[in-house]
């Protein structure tokens, strides 16, 4: 499966294999529940554009429904008892940058157990990356999808800040060089809107901050 926009040269998400098994439909009620999702070696390519939004975002955008529709049409109930990843990559890149470097995520392992679209359903996610070619990331806990929130254990282990110091928008006055963050803790996303709350133990090694204006180091 490939999925690409007809202005690109390489497709936004590669899909070499998949497997859907245990597959229930309940037609009256609208209720689905599949034994297992299984994705091997897929890739996706994520550009954040120069205007800030990312380029998926805009291909994937539901058309939106009147109150009307919605009232007619009752929400299916999706349960997805694994789904999961193998082996999977993506490749990040910030054109809100004025040079901007890929983050690179490969040997991604993902899974999600019971995967239940409802406000009553939790899910247990792992994951875990190799990022660009020094760091790691791995996370695991609990999650829900409506509304949003997540209890994870996050550790990240020198990965680079380069790629990613367009999210600090303006406030950051200066231009990341060189730098890579380490953390080892938890994080709690809660609420409507949501709230994030972040405990653990954090580190920056190698960094090096220019000022954009007089082009001299300052750290």
């Amino acid at each position: 499966i490939d999925v690409q926009r007809a202005a690109d040269k390489v497709p936004l998400l590669k899909i070499p294999s998949a497997s859907i098994t245990g597959l229930s439909l309940i037609l009256p009620k609208r209720n689905i529940t599949i034994g297992a999702v299984e994705i091997d070696s897929p890739s996706l390519a994520v550009t954040r554009e120069p205007d800030g939004d990312l380029d998926f975002q805009r291909l994937f955008a539901a058309p939106s429904a009147t109150n009307a529709e919605v009232a007619k049409s009752p929400e299916w109930k999706t349960r997805i008892k694994l789904y999961s990843i193998r082996d999977g990559a993506i490749n990040f890149i910030d054109q809100t940058l004025a040079s901007p470097l890929p983050l690179v995520a490969t040997s991604v392992e993902f899974k999600l157990a019971d995967a239940n679209h409802d406000a009553t359903g939790q899910s247990q996610l792992e994951l875990s990356a190799k990022v660009n070619k020094r760091g790691q990331l791995k996370a695991s806990g609990i999650v829900k999808t409506s509304p949003f929130a997540a209890d994870l254990k996050l550790a990240l282990k020198e990965v680079d800040l380069v790629p990613l110091q367009g999210w600090a928008g303006n406030r950051l006055n200066a231009l990341v060089t060189r730098g890579a963050i380490s953390f080892d803790g938890k994080v709690k996303v809660d609420g409507t809107p949501a709230g994030v709350e972040v405990q653990g133990d954090g580190r920056l090694t190698d960094l090096n901050l220019l000022d954009q204006n007089s082009a001299t180091d300052l750290l």
